[in-house]
Protein backbone atom coordinates (compact mmCIF):
# COMPACT_ATOMS: atom_id res chain seq x y z
CA UNK A 1 0.00 0.00 0.00
CA UNK A 2 2.62 2.59 1.22
CA UNK A 3 6.02 1.00 -0.99
CA UNK A 4 5.97 4.28 -2.89
CA UNK A 5 6.90 6.03 0.77
CA UNK A 6 8.17 2.65 2.99
CA UNK A 7 10.29 0.34 0.86
CA UNK A 8 10.66 -3.21 1.59
CA UNK A 9 7.92 -6.02 2.75
CA UNK A 10 5.50 -4.74 5.30
CA UNK A 11 3.25 -6.35 7.38
CA UNK A 12 -0.22 -4.67 8.04
CA UNK A 13 -2.34 -4.23 11.31
CA UNK A 14 -4.46 -1.19 11.17
CA UNK A 15 -5.47 -1.69 15.02
CA UNK A 16 -7.13 1.73 16.21
CA UNK A 17 -7.13 0.37 19.94
CA UNK A 18 -3.57 0.95 20.25
CA UNK A 19 -4.47 4.55 20.84
CA UNK A 20 -4.79 5.93 23.50
CA UNK A 21 -7.93 6.69 25.34
CA UNK A 22 -9.69 4.14 23.54
CA UNK A 23 -10.47 1.37 26.34
CA UNK A 24 -13.61 2.09 26.98
CA UNK A 25 -14.92 1.96 23.39
CA UNK A 26 -16.26 -1.16 22.20
CA UNK A 27 -13.80 -3.84 20.83
CA UNK A 28 -16.11 -4.37 17.98
CA UNK A 29 -15.35 -0.95 16.47
CA UNK A 30 -12.09 -2.30 15.37
CA UNK A 31 -12.44 -0.29 11.92
CA UNK A 32 -9.44 -2.30 10.89
CA UNK A 33 -10.88 -3.10 7.75
CA UNK A 34 -9.64 0.49 6.31
CA UNK A 35 -6.86 -0.74 5.09
CA UNK A 36 -8.27 -3.80 2.80
CA UNK A 37 -9.21 -1.67 -0.49
CA UNK A 38 -5.76 -0.27 -0.41
CA UNK A 39 -3.57 -3.47 0.03
CA UNK A 40 -1.58 -4.52 -3.20
CA UNK A 41 -0.36 -8.19 -4.52
CA UNK A 42 2.52 -8.67 -1.76
CA UNK A 43 1.29 -7.17 0.89
CA UNK A 44 0.76 -8.88 4.27
CA UNK A 45 -2.36 -8.18 6.51
CA UNK A 46 -3.34 -9.23 9.93
CA UNK A 47 -7.66 -8.70 10.83
CA UNK A 48 -9.34 -9.22 13.71
CA UNK A 49 -12.40 -11.09 11.65
CA UNK A 50 -12.89 -12.60 8.61
CA UNK A 51 -13.57 -10.38 5.70
CA UNK A 52 -16.93 -9.83 3.88
CA UNK A 53 -16.68 -11.86 0.57
CA UNK A 54 -19.02 -9.43 -1.56
CA UNK A 55 -17.10 -6.65 -0.42
CA UNK A 56 -13.65 -8.14 -1.60
CA UNK A 57 -15.26 -8.94 -5.04
CA UNK A 58 -16.87 -5.07 -4.92
CA UNK A 59 -13.09 -4.05 -4.42
CA UNK A 60 -11.99 -5.87 -6.80
CA UNK A 61 -14.02 -5.35 -9.40
CA UNK A 62 -12.92 -1.76 -8.92
CA UNK A 63 -9.05 -3.00 -9.39
CA UNK A 64 -8.65 -2.92 -5.55
CA UNK A 65 -7.91 -4.82 -2.51
CA UNK A 66 -5.75 -7.04 -5.11
CA UNK A 67 -3.64 -8.71 -1.68
CA UNK A 68 -3.31 -12.21 -2.16
CA UNK A 69 -5.49 -14.83 0.12
CA UNK A 70 -2.44 -16.19 1.62
CA UNK A 71 -1.65 -13.24 2.95
CA UNK A 72 -4.49 -12.01 5.23
CA UNK A 73 -4.16 -13.73 8.65
CA UNK A 74 -6.72 -13.32 11.59
CA UNK A 75 -6.08 -13.21 15.31
CA UNK A 76 -8.48 -15.72 17.16
CA UNK A 77 -10.44 -14.24 20.31
CA UNK A 78 -9.35 -10.39 19.41
CA UNK A 79 -11.94 -9.53 21.42
CA UNK A 80 -11.05 -10.73 23.95
CA UNK A 81 -7.44 -8.89 24.51
CA UNK A 82 -7.48 -4.64 25.00
CA UNK A 83 -6.28 -4.26 21.19
CA UNK A 84 -6.00 -6.87 18.54
CA UNK A 85 -1.92 -6.64 18.87
CA UNK A 86 -2.23 -7.60 22.31
CA UNK A 87 -3.98 -10.37 21.08
CA UNK A 88 -1.38 -11.21 18.45
CA UNK A 89 0.92 -11.17 20.64
CA UNK A 90 -0.24 -14.09 22.76
CA UNK A 91 -0.59 -16.01 19.56
CA UNK A 92 2.52 -18.29 19.38
CA UNK A 93 1.57 -20.05 15.71
CA UNK A 94 0.99 -16.42 14.01
CA UNK A 95 4.49 -15.33 15.54
CA UNK A 96 6.62 -17.72 14.39
CA UNK A 97 4.62 -17.38 10.95
CA UNK A 98 5.79 -13.39 10.64
CA UNK A 99 8.82 -14.15 12.01
CA UNK A 100 9.73 -16.87 8.97
CA UNK A 101 8.49 -13.76 6.65
CA UNK A 102 11.54 -11.72 7.82
CA UNK A 103 9.27 -8.06 7.60
CA UNK A 104 11.13 -4.88 7.01
CA UNK A 105 8.71 -2.99 8.86
CA UNK A 106 5.45 -3.13 10.49
CA UNK A 107 2.61 -0.62 9.80
CA UNK A 108 0.64 0.33 12.13
CA UNK A 109 -2.25 2.37 12.45
CA UNK A 110 -0.10 4.06 15.64
CA UNK A 111 3.27 3.08 16.98
CA UNK A 112 2.86 1.66 20.69
CA UNK A 113 4.56 -0.11 23.22
CA UNK A 114 2.44 -2.75 21.62
CA UNK A 115 3.71 -2.70 18.47
CA UNK A 116 7.60 -1.87 19.64
CA UNK A 117 7.16 -5.49 21.66
CA UNK A 118 5.82 -7.45 18.00
CA UNK A 119 8.11 -5.99 16.10
CA UNK A 120 10.82 -7.59 18.26
CA UNK A 121 9.47 -10.71 18.52
CA UNK A 122 9.24 -11.26 14.54
CA UNK A 123 12.43 -9.48 14.43
CA UNK A 124 11.12 -6.77 12.35
CA UNK A 125 11.16 -2.72 12.68
CA UNK A 126 8.81 0.15 13.08
CA UNK A 127 9.64 3.42 11.02
CA UNK A 128 9.66 5.72 13.75
CA UNK A 129 10.09 5.10 17.26
CA UNK A 130 6.85 4.51 19.49
CA UNK A 131 8.44 6.74 22.09
CA UNK A 132 8.87 9.66 20.13
CA UNK A 133 5.08 9.10 18.30
CA UNK A 134 3.78 9.16 21.56
CA UNK A 135 5.93 12.55 22.67
CA UNK A 136 4.20 13.85 19.72
CA UNK A 137 0.69 12.90 20.25
CA UNK A 138 0.69 14.16 23.48
CA UNK A 139 -0.96 17.92 23.36
CA UNK A 140 0.82 19.47 25.99
CA UNK A 141 4.02 18.20 24.86
CA UNK A 142 3.17 19.50 21.14
CA UNK A 143 2.80 22.84 22.47
CA UNK A 144 6.70 22.84 23.44
CA UNK A 145 7.35 21.95 19.92
CA UNK A 146 4.81 25.22 18.87
CA UNK A 147 7.23 27.16 21.29
CA UNK A 148 10.13 25.85 20.14
CA UNK A 149 9.09 26.85 16.02
CA UNK A 150 7.93 30.24 17.53
CA UNK A 151 3.95 29.93 16.12
CA UNK A 152 1.34 30.79 18.68
CA UNK A 153 -0.83 28.34 20.51
CA UNK A 154 -4.39 28.64 22.51
CA UNK A 155 -3.65 30.14 25.87
CA UNK A 156 -3.44 26.91 28.15
CA UNK A 157 -1.58 25.40 31.05
CA UNK A 158 -0.52 22.22 32.06
CA UNK A 159 -2.63 20.94 35.54
CA UNK A 160 -2.82 17.92 37.86
CA UNK A 161 -4.82 19.04 40.66
CA UNK A 162 -7.74 21.05 41.70
CA UNK A 163 -5.66 23.95 42.99
CA UNK A 164 -3.74 23.93 39.93
CA UNK A 165 -7.14 23.98 37.96
CA UNK A 166 -8.60 26.70 39.74
CA UNK A 167 -5.41 28.84 39.17
CA UNK A 168 -5.22 28.61 35.42
CA UNK A 169 -8.84 28.68 35.57
CA UNK A 170 -8.33 32.51 37.30
CA UNK A 171 -5.48 33.20 34.54
CA UNK A 172 -7.77 32.33 31.39
CA UNK A 173 -10.51 34.35 32.74
CA UNK A 174 -8.74 37.35 33.50
CA UNK A 175 -7.44 36.90 29.61
CA UNK A 176 -11.18 36.90 28.15
CA UNK A 177 -12.18 33.62 27.91
CA UNK A 178 -15.68 32.79 28.89
CA UNK A 179 -15.39 28.95 28.56
CA UNK A 180 -12.28 26.51 28.85
CA UNK A 181 -11.44 23.39 27.87
CA UNK A 182 -10.21 20.33 29.75
CA UNK A 183 -8.65 18.02 27.79
CA UNK A 184 -5.63 14.91 28.52
CA UNK A 185 -2.47 15.29 27.38
CA UNK A 186 -3.14 11.79 24.98
CA UNK A 187 -6.83 11.75 23.73
CA UNK A 188 -8.14 10.57 19.87
CA UNK A 189 -11.10 11.40 17.98
CA UNK A 190 -13.15 13.70 21.07
CA UNK A 191 -12.27 11.86 23.70
CA UNK A 192 -11.08 13.38 26.65
CA UNK A 193 -12.11 16.46 25.61
CA UNK A 194 -14.57 18.36 27.85
CA UNK A 195 -16.11 22.11 27.74
CA UNK A 196 -15.99 22.71 31.31
CA UNK A 197 -19.00 24.49 33.31
CA UNK A 198 -17.95 23.92 36.41
CA UNK A 199 -14.57 23.37 37.58
CA UNK A 200 -15.24 22.41 41.33
CA UNK A 201 -17.02 19.47 39.88
CA UNK A 202 -14.21 18.60 37.72
CA UNK A 203 -12.85 14.59 38.87
CA UNK A 204 -9.44 14.25 37.55
CA UNK A 205 -7.47 10.96 36.98
CA UNK A 206 -4.65 10.70 39.18
CA UNK A 207 -0.99 10.61 37.99
CA UNK A 208 -2.45 11.61 34.93
CA UNK A 209 -1.36 15.52 33.25
CA UNK A 210 -4.31 17.37 31.58
CA UNK A 211 -4.60 20.71 29.75
CA UNK A 212 -7.17 23.66 31.24
CA UNK A 213 -6.94 25.99 27.41
CA UNK A 214 -9.21 28.83 26.44
CA UNK A 215 -12.04 27.56 24.53
CA UNK A 216 -12.46 29.34 21.18
CA UNK A 217 -16.08 29.97 20.54
CA UNK A 218 -16.30 31.33 17.01
CA UNK A 219 -13.90 29.03 14.85
CA UNK A 220 -14.32 29.71 11.07
CA UNK A 221 -12.73 26.93 9.65
CA UNK A 222 -10.82 23.69 11.28
CA UNK A 223 -8.71 22.02 8.73
CA UNK A 224 -6.44 19.39 8.96
CA UNK A 225 -3.02 19.01 6.99
CA UNK A 226 -1.52 15.45 6.42
CA UNK A 227 2.55 15.12 5.53
CA UNK A 228 4.43 11.89 5.03
CA UNK A 229 7.46 12.47 6.28
CA UNK A 230 10.74 10.77 4.95
CA UNK A 231 14.35 10.78 6.25
CA UNK A 232 15.43 13.24 3.07
CA UNK A 233 12.28 14.73 2.28
CA UNK A 234 8.72 15.82 3.33
CA UNK A 235 5.67 15.01 1.40
CA UNK A 236 2.43 17.51 0.97
CA UNK A 237 -0.57 14.55 0.67
CA UNK A 238 -3.66 16.63 1.44
CA UNK A 239 -5.85 19.21 3.05
CA UNK A 240 -9.56 18.33 4.30
CA UNK A 241 -11.72 20.20 6.80
CA UNK A 242 -12.86 18.11 9.61
CA UNK A 243 -16.47 17.65 10.59
CA UNK A 244 -17.54 18.25 14.13
CA UNK A 245 -20.71 16.85 15.94
CA UNK A 246 -22.70 18.86 18.77
CA UNK A 247 -20.08 19.04 21.30
CA UNK A 248 -17.67 20.63 18.86
CA UNK A 249 -14.80 17.92 19.90
CA UNK A 250 -16.32 14.43 18.24
CA UNK A 251 -14.92 13.90 15.29
CA UNK A 252 -17.17 13.05 12.62
CA UNK A 253 -16.07 13.14 9.05
CA UNK A 254 -13.70 14.97 6.59
CA UNK A 255 -14.78 16.99 3.44
CA UNK A 256 -11.94 17.28 0.35
CA UNK A 257 -11.47 19.94 -1.18
CA UNK A 258 -10.63 22.29 1.79
CA UNK A 259 -12.14 25.81 1.86
CA UNK A 260 -8.51 27.10 2.12
CA UNK A 261 -8.34 26.34 -1.83
CA UNK A 262 -10.75 29.62 -2.02
CA UNK A 263 -8.37 31.29 0.25
CA UNK A 264 -4.90 31.57 -0.73
CA UNK A 265 -3.63 33.77 2.24
CA UNK A 266 -4.65 31.55 4.84
CA UNK A 267 -3.76 28.27 2.89
CA UNK A 268 -0.12 29.72 2.96
CA UNK A 269 -0.06 30.48 6.43
CA UNK A 270 -0.91 26.99 7.24
CA UNK A 271 1.75 25.31 5.23
CA UNK A 272 4.28 27.88 6.17
CA UNK A 273 3.03 26.60 10.06
CA UNK A 274 2.84 22.99 8.97
CA UNK A 275 6.14 23.02 6.90
CA UNK A 276 8.02 24.23 10.54
CA UNK A 277 6.22 21.05 12.45
CA UNK A 278 7.14 19.25 9.55
CA UNK A 279 10.75 20.33 10.03
CA UNK A 280 10.78 19.96 13.70
CA UNK A 281 9.43 16.28 13.62
CA UNK A 282 11.88 15.37 10.84
CA UNK A 283 14.83 16.56 12.82
CA UNK A 284 13.48 14.70 16.12
CA UNK A 285 13.45 11.57 13.60
CA UNK A 286 9.78 11.29 13.73
CA UNK A 287 8.93 9.84 10.07
CA UNK A 288 6.08 8.67 8.76
CA UNK A 289 2.45 9.93 8.17
CA UNK A 290 1.18 13.15 10.24
CA UNK A 291 -1.68 15.08 10.39
CA UNK A 292 -1.47 18.32 11.79
CA UNK A 293 -4.83 19.71 12.98
CA UNK A 294 -5.83 23.39 12.58
CA UNK A 295 -8.29 25.98 14.05
CA UNK A 296 -9.01 29.74 12.21
CA UNK A 297 -11.01 31.97 13.98
CA UNK A 298 -13.38 34.56 12.80
CA UNK A 299 -10.88 37.00 13.32
CA UNK A 300 -8.60 34.77 11.06
CA UNK A 301 -5.95 33.98 13.87
CA UNK A 302 -4.39 30.32 13.11
CA UNK A 303 -3.29 28.45 15.81
CA UNK A 304 -2.04 24.24 15.64
CA UNK A 305 -3.85 22.42 18.49
CA UNK A 306 -2.78 19.36 17.50
CA UNK A 307 -0.14 16.72 16.22
CA UNK A 308 -1.87 13.05 15.23
CA UNK A 309 1.74 11.33 14.20
CA UNK A 310 -0.28 8.31 12.85
CA UNK A 311 -2.59 7.42 10.27
CA UNK A 312 -5.38 9.72 10.13
CA UNK A 313 -9.22 8.78 9.58
CA UNK A 314 -9.13 10.84 5.97
CA UNK A 315 -5.73 9.18 5.29
CA UNK A 316 -8.11 6.20 3.69
CA UNK A 317 -10.31 8.15 1.73
CA UNK A 318 -7.77 10.21 0.43
CA UNK A 319 -5.30 7.68 -1.14
CA UNK A 320 -8.52 5.32 -2.27
CA UNK A 321 -9.92 8.40 -4.12
CA UNK A 322 -6.72 8.92 -5.73
CA UNK A 323 -6.51 5.29 -6.89
CA UNK A 324 -10.39 5.81 -8.86
CA UNK A 325 -10.07 9.09 -9.79
CA UNK A 326 -6.39 9.35 -10.76
CA UNK A 327 -6.84 12.31 -12.92
CA UNK A 328 -9.97 13.97 -11.83
CA UNK A 329 -10.42 17.01 -9.80
CA UNK A 330 -13.30 15.81 -7.44
CA UNK A 331 -15.10 16.34 -3.94
CA UNK A 332 -15.52 14.02 -1.31
CA UNK A 333 -16.87 13.81 1.95
CA UNK A 334 -15.83 10.95 4.27
CA UNK A 335 -18.74 10.15 7.16
CA UNK A 336 -20.21 6.99 9.10
CA UNK A 337 -23.55 6.27 8.15
CA UNK A 338 -26.14 4.97 10.91
CA UNK A 339 -28.88 2.86 9.97
CA UNK A 340 -30.82 -0.60 10.70
CA UNK A 341 -28.64 -3.20 11.22
CA UNK A 342 -28.57 -4.84 7.29
CA UNK A 343 -26.06 -7.43 5.65
CA UNK A 344 -23.90 -5.46 2.91
CA UNK A 345 -24.82 -7.08 0.01
CA UNK A 346 -28.54 -6.03 0.81
CA UNK A 347 -27.64 -2.57 1.70
CA UNK A 348 -25.74 -2.71 -1.62
CA UNK A 349 -28.51 -3.77 -3.85
CA UNK A 350 -30.81 -1.66 -2.28
CA UNK A 351 -28.33 1.38 -3.33
CA UNK A 352 -26.96 0.34 -6.00
CA UNK A 353 -26.84 2.71 -8.44
CA UNK A 354 -25.50 4.86 -5.38
CA UNK A 355 -22.44 3.45 -5.05
CA UNK A 356 -19.49 3.79 -7.64
CA UNK A 357 -19.36 0.54 -9.21
CA UNK A 358 -16.20 1.38 -12.14
CA UNK A 359 -13.42 3.52 -11.93
CA UNK A 360 -14.37 6.87 -12.52
CA UNK A 361 -17.98 6.68 -11.45
CA UNK A 362 -18.96 9.38 -9.39
CA UNK A 363 -21.01 7.63 -6.06
CA UNK A 364 -20.66 6.26 -1.99
CA UNK A 365 -17.55 4.13 -1.18
CA UNK A 366 -17.70 1.54 1.47
CA UNK A 367 -14.62 1.87 3.59
CA UNK A 368 -15.15 -0.42 5.99
CA UNK A 369 -18.63 -2.21 6.67
CA UNK A 370 -17.71 -5.00 9.96
CA UNK A 371 -20.61 -3.50 11.88
CA UNK A 372 -23.36 -2.69 9.43
CA UNK A 373 -25.04 -5.95 10.22
CA UNK A 374 -24.98 -5.57 13.94
CA UNK A 375 -24.66 -1.86 14.74
CA UNK A 376 -25.94 -0.47 11.94
CA UNK A 377 -22.81 1.41 11.70
CA UNK A 378 -20.51 1.83 8.46
CA UNK A 379 -17.84 4.26 7.63
CA UNK A 380 -17.91 5.46 4.00
CA UNK A 381 -17.17 8.38 1.72
CA UNK A 382 -19.07 10.33 -1.25
CA UNK A 383 -17.30 11.57 -4.18
CA UNK A 384 -18.42 13.72 -7.30
CA UNK A 385 -17.86 16.83 -9.03
CA UNK A 386 -18.68 19.36 -6.20
CA UNK A 387 -19.36 19.13 -2.72
CA UNK A 388 -22.80 20.26 -3.78
CA UNK A 389 -23.44 16.91 -5.42
CA UNK A 390 -21.67 14.81 -2.65
CA UNK A 391 -23.79 16.15 0.07
CA UNK A 392 -27.06 15.09 -2.25
CA UNK A 393 -25.51 11.54 -2.35
CA UNK A 394 -24.95 11.35 1.26
CA UNK A 395 -28.49 12.91 1.83
CA UNK A 396 -29.67 10.07 -0.27
CA UNK A 397 -27.79 7.11 0.92
CA UNK A 398 -28.84 8.88 4.56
Amino acid sequence: MFSSFIKGQKLYINDRHEEKDTENEDREKLYDKKILSLLERGDVAIFGAKINQFLWDYYRKLGLAKIKKDDIFFVSDFLGYKSLTKALLEDKILLEEFKKRKFDFISPYIESESTRKLAEKINSRLYRDSEITSWFNNKIKYRKLLEDCGLPAISGYKVENKKEIRKAYDKLKKQGFEKVVLKKGRSVAGFGIWKVENIDKLDLNKNEEYLLEGFVEKIFLSPNVQYFIGRDDIKFLTATDQIFGESGFDHKGNIFPSRLEKLPELKQKILNYSQKVCDYLQNKKCFGFVGIDFIITQNQDVYSCECNVRLNSSTFPFFIVSKLFPEQNVSWHSFTLKTQPIEFEDFYRKNKKLFINRIGDYGIFPVDIDLLNSYGEGQFFAVHKTNKKVKELINKIN
